[in-house]
């Protein structure tokens, strides 16, 4: 049985990444339907097997972490937004915020450190447990009031990830439960243990994979010229196994939900995170409905690539979108702050000018020094000498503290991130998902605004 488990596995892992991902190219096919759930705490149903939200909990520790850590963004939200109301109110009396909710562990204090929130001495918290037969959930009062008021966003990335995780962990459970159910059943139907159907009916014997096969993986795996002795040979013949295995599984579970998908009754994530572009170095038509927001340094590999990707989207769709950036590195690396005042400086001249600075900072490669950032600004044709006065008298050191102080409050924490239409794609993994977005969203735009962007091409 151990050898069906880890088949089954297998299986379950291909199938949740098929189907969690929502798909902009194409829209792929999704192994569920959503629907308005019958019954309360009612998740998903398959046939006749149901699974409630409890029994989800239950089954997985890591979905009780998600729905913990989820529960103490918005205790902290919910506070950093009670000390900003405080803030317009005079006095120095203290005023109680009250949760119904467990209290964030290891510490409230912490939870608050985790997130950049410095603690009112104002301001005295508590928590309350809902008791059996209250309204269980979670829920605050401030000064006496309900907390806070309707339509309040909490507006930060880690909720955002947070969130789409929980989505996407429900549905690997829900695919692992599902499938596991339909390979047993089959399995019996053909009077058969369940790692011999798996063998036969789903992988259709034993994997078997070539030399010249075996040759052409290694090539499109490992650098040319690396060695590659008998052992590490094997070890890549049997990844190649394995990939053909888990794509023969793949290929098995969509054929299984797309004859008979099961419900599920909740849906994805529709929040989105609210930004604004005051300070920001903007690089496109100022009128472009679409921005999209850059996280990133100057000295970042990988920032410079998603730079570059933006801005390949940006020249394809000039009337649509336009590129904004905002400076993101660790707060103790000296030279990035350094360069990040220097382009600022540069930015004071004209955003083309900073935009010009940043591309030949990037293309040189050269390190952040004091020495760099003279030669390339002096290579940018800018005014040395109004450069010179602003870059060594810092007088864009508030500017660049701005754009972190703003980086922190929405909950940024990777270099790069990119922000489009709300939705947050952190680090270079899933870039190639922002195009189909912006190009979703240019479909929905009218036909006015389509024969105002057609003139617009045909002349500039």
């Amino acid at each position: 049985m151990r050898r069906c488990a880890v088949a089954v596995a297998a299986l379950l892992m291909t199938t949740t990444l098929s189907c969690t991902k929502s798909g902009h190219k194409g829209e792929d096919k999704k192994p569920y339907v959503v629907k308005q759930s019958p019954e309360p705490g009612l998740v998903a149903q398959f046939k006749d097997k149901k699974i409630t939200e409890e029994s989800l909990l239950e089954r997985s520790g890591y979905l009780r972490d998600l729905v913990s850590e989820i529960e103490k963004v918005k205790i902290v939200m919910l506070y950093r937004e009670a000390v900003n109301h405080l803030s317009k109110i005079e006095g120095d009396e203290k005023v109680a915020l009250e949760f119904v909710a467990k209290e964030p562990k290891p510490s409230f204090e912490q939870s608050l450190t985790k997130y950049g929130i410095e603690v009112n001495p104002r301001i005295k918290v508590s928590f309350k447990t809902p008791a059996e037969g209250e309204p269980q959930g979670f829920s605050a009062q401030f000064m006496g009031e309900a907390w806070p008021a309707q339509g309040f966003k909490y507006n930060h990335a880690s909720l955002y990830e947070l969130e789409n995780k929980y989505f996407d962990s429900r549905l690997k459970i829900l695919n692992d439960l599902f499938t596991r159910r339909v390979i047993f059943s089959e399995a019996k139907d053909f009077g058969m243990p369940p790692e011999n159907y798996i063998r036969e009916k789903v992988l259709g014997g034993d994997i078997t994979v070539t030399e010249k096969e075996v040759d052409e993986f290694i090539a499109k795996t490992i650098p040319a010229g690396d060695p590659v002795d008998e052992n590490l040979r094997h070890r890549l013949e049997d990844i190649l196994k394995e990939n053909i295995r888990q794509a023969k599984m793949k290929a098995y579970a969509e054929k299984i939900f797309a004859q008979s998908p099961y419900e599920i009754y909740f849906s994805a994530p529709t929040r989105e995170l609210s930004t604004t572009y005051e300070l920001a170095p903007i690089l496109g038509r100022e009128e472009a409905p679409i921005t999209v927001e850059v996280f990133a340094g100057f000295d970042c590999a990988e920032c410079a690539e998603a730079v570059k990707y933006v801005e390949k989207l940006r020249v394809q769709n000039k009337y649509d979108v336009r590129l904004a950036f905002r400076h993101f590195f660790p707060e103790w690396k000296r030279e990035s702050r350094m360069v990040a005042e220097a382009s600022m400086c540069l930015k004071e001249q004209g955003d083309k000018v900073f935009w010009k600075f940043y591309d030949k900072f990037a293309e040189s490669g050269k390190e952040p020094t004091e020495a760099n950032i003279n030669e390339v600004a002096g290579a940018s044709g800018v005014d040395m000498d109004e450069f010179k006065v602003c870059f060594l008298n810092r007088k864009t050191k508030d500017e660049v503290a701005a754009h972190l102080d703003y980086a922190k409050h929405l909950g940024i924490r990777i270099q790069p991130t990119v922000v489009v239409e709300g939705k947050i794609f952190s680090g270079l993994d899933h870039l190639e998902d922002i195009q189909p977005l912006v190009e979703d969203e240019i479909s929905k735009f009218g036909w006015k605004y389509k024969i105002k962007r057609f003139f617009h091409n045909l002349f500039n």
